[in-house]
């Protein structure tokens, strides 16, 4: 309770919080969680102390499990599961004080009815996010937003009000987005990483988990270095993408899907940071939950890694994600911890990549508040790379520590800029052509 109310003090405080509307939604409905949780816990000990009922204690855990089911999934099957536990929990209460002194009746069915309002207003909140999911989402493809169609900001236009880009011929524009220079003679690598790749190799064919791929040297150093040349712990990661592929059937995601998701500004081109590290750069905004889905999601991630590593300096050095959360809505957000747990599981730990940094750029308040609790149930090795840039976007120097100016994209001003909605889905299919990854189709690595 304390951690709820501290955060709607802050987004009270803020000038900016008329964008924060979806904030306050869910700041409700996970107070009135809390709440839920906190308060069942006098039923549960008048239950136990005074009337001594094992069925009414083991009812109430049902009822509020699933309340907070139907709240977090917002599941109408759920809803009415909790209203029938609801409905047994005060039958069961009503016959278990049958026979108990006045005040012993009094104080649970106060306990009874604090819980009662509790969850009742939970009902009137999930009613509420249906009813706003369902004025964003009639037709999730009609009111797709995309960098051209989102007025008053494009690919092309820095935040900063005083300064404007000079006009530079955008081919020079793009230094380190080279075509991929992968590794091809093992007189590249050290004697570490050759004897590592020659490891992981036996191991892949021990296990059989070679197929029919083709498997070059740059793969083998790619997959070597995202568990720091550590043969068996790579393979390990291999195994796990091979299981998320097959589990979620990425290969029948469409190409053109994964072209139409790029196009809308989800990702843009930017340079390296101040580690030499290529940066990844992904603007939260065009990320429509609904309309992307989970599938498309983690193989638009996958290909984004994959290409971000086809050279040998990113293969040794890894890469930054920049995650930009200026300009998000309801639509942007999901509260379906499953589709949660199985991002966070197949992008960053089952991928071989070298994830060094998860920068959360431009994050709302109230994302700060809910990492300090929900990091305890991330890995700790994905939640150790991930922080929360203290400096927001609108301020000046704000990527001093990140990256030099010209690094960043074009629409905060770098040097960065897509000439087309193709542009950086074009990029990525370049850098990974010629890889038979098993995520993406056999025939056409490039539509």
């Amino acid at each position: 309770l304390k951690f709820m109310l501290s955060s709607s003090k802050v987004m009270a405080a803020r000038e900016d919080n008329e964008g924060d509307s979806w904030s306050q939604m869910l700041t409700v409905s996970l107070l009135w969680c809390f709440v839920g949780q906190t308060t069942g816990l006098l039923p549960v000990q008048v239950a136990d102390s005074l009337l001594q009922s094992p069925e009414v204690p083991r009812l109430l855990l049902l009822a509020t499990a699933l309340g907070l089911a139907a709240v977090t999934l917002r599941s109408r099957v759920l809803v009415l599961a909790w209203v029938c536990a609801t409905t047994c929990y005060v039958a069961s209460m009503a016959q278990a004080l049958y026979g108990s002194t006045v005040i012993e009746v009094w104080v649970a069915f106060g306990a009874v009815a604090a819980l009662a309002c509790v969850e009742v207003l939970t009902l009137f909140t999930c009613v509420k996010l249906w009813r706003q999911e369902a004025r964003d989402f009639i037709d999730p493809s009609a009111i797709f937003v995309s960098a051209d169609s989102d007025v008053g900001s494009g690919l092309y236009c820095p935040l900063l009000d005083e300064e404007k880009q000079p006009e530079v011929p955008r081919l020079h524009r793009r230094p380190s987005l080279v075509e991929a220079k992968r590794v091809t003679s093992p007189s590249q690598l050290t004697a570490e990483e050759l004897q590592c790749t020659r490891d992981i190799f036996r191991l892949l064919r021990d296990q059989q988990l070679l197929g029919s791929q083709n498997w070059c040297l740059h793969r083998l150093l790619q997959l070597a270095w995202c568990r720091d040349l550590q043969a068996e712990a790579a393979v390990k990661v291999y195994a796990k993408t091979l299981y998320w592929n097959k589990h979620l059937g990425l290969p029948d995601v469409p190409e053109e899907r994964v072209r139409w998701a790029y196009r809308s500004g989800l990702g843009v081109s930017a340079g390296r940071d101040r580690e030499g590290r290529q940066l990844v750069w992904v603007r939260m905004k065009y990320f429509n939950v609904r309309a992307i889905g989970l599938k498309l999601a983690i193989k638009n991630a996958w290909i984004c890694l994959d290409a971000a590593l086809q050279d040998l300096e990113s293969a040794r050095k890894g890469m930054t994600i920049v995650y930009d959360f200026s300009g998000i809505g309801p639509a942007n957000v999901t509260t379906n911890l499953f589709d949660i747990r199985t991002t966070l599981l197949a992008v960053g730990l089952s991928h071989p990549s070298r994830l060094r940094k998860v920068v959360f750029l431009n994050a709302p308040s109230l994302f700060n508040a809910v990492w300090a609790i929900g990091k305890k149930a991330v890995p700790a090795v994905l939640g150790e790379l991930i922080v929360f840039w203290p400096r927001f976007t609108s301020e000046s120097g704000w990527h001093d520590e990140l990256c030099e100016k010209g690094e960043l994209p074009g629409y905060l001003g770098g040097n960065y800029v897509d000439d087309t909605e193709d542009s950086y889905c074009d990029w990525l299919y370049r850098r990974v052509d010629g890889l038979q990854l098993p995520y993406l189709q056999s025939k056409a690595q490039s539509p």
